[in-house]
């Protein structure tokens, strides 16, 4: 069991680690910020719209558009609700490479990121063969892990931010993607994409394993 001195003790160990490396180098904390700006509010804000616009008026989908706009903006609500709770503040350095607002727990950057990149991938995995999936599963992991990593990188979260993030954003979008299959099938009316992904808990659910 990992007791709370433990978890805090490793949190300080990692983000005096982290800050040490990024003032090593400009290029580091310059590779940390490019990869950290694929989770931030504007660049995700973007994709919802776009991925909005094309499910909605180009593709007919609209109920796949309503499955990804609810998911984005109760996560949203859900993250700063969390925050405000918890009031946990940022990891803080003599010499820190970078500043962020707000608090600390959970990382709206990795949190946010996991719910749209994964609402995505629930929407186009049925639209792909199996080795389309894999791929689209392998990016999609490896993009929230990137930007996880970036933030914890740029000292702007501690490790455990990052992490509860993934499992908020993931009981989140597991939550959302359940209460929609729920819905359809009550209502009598099947959802597009959504009806066609395997079922949370399943076997072949492709976010379950």
């Amino acid at each position: 069991m990992l007791y709370r001195g433990s978890l805090t003790e490793l949190d300080s160990r990692v983000a005096n680690s982290a800050n040490a490396w990024g003032l090593r180098s400009a290029v580091h904390v310059r590779i940390a910020n490019d990869v950290t700006f694929f989770g931030s509010t504007l660049w995700l804000s973007a994709v919802v719209v776009a991925a909005l616009l094309y499910l909605a008026v180009f593709r007919r989908r609209r109920r796949d558009a309503a499955f990804l706009l609810t998911t984005a903006v109760v996560g949203s609500v859900i993250d700063t609700i969390v925050k405000l709770v918890v009031r946990r503040a940022r990891p803080q350095f003599s010499h820190p490479v970078a500043h962020a607002l707000g608090k600390s727990f959970p990382s709206g950057h990795t949190m946010n990121s996991t719910i749209i990149y994964g609402a995505l991938l629930v929407i186009s995995l049925p639209t792909l063969h199996r080795a389309g999936k894999w791929m689209a599963a392998t990016a999609t992991c490896a993009l929230v892990a990137a930007i996880a990593v970036s933030r914890v990188a740029l000292g702007l979260h501690y490790i455990s931010d990052v992490v509860g993030a993934v499992l908020l954003g993931l009981a989140w979008l597991f939550a959302s993607t359940s209460a929609f299959h729920k819905w359809r099938r009550e209502g009598g009316h099947l959802p597009d994409a959504i009806e066609s992904a395997p079922s949370i808990g399943s076997p072949g659910a492709p976010l379950g394993q």
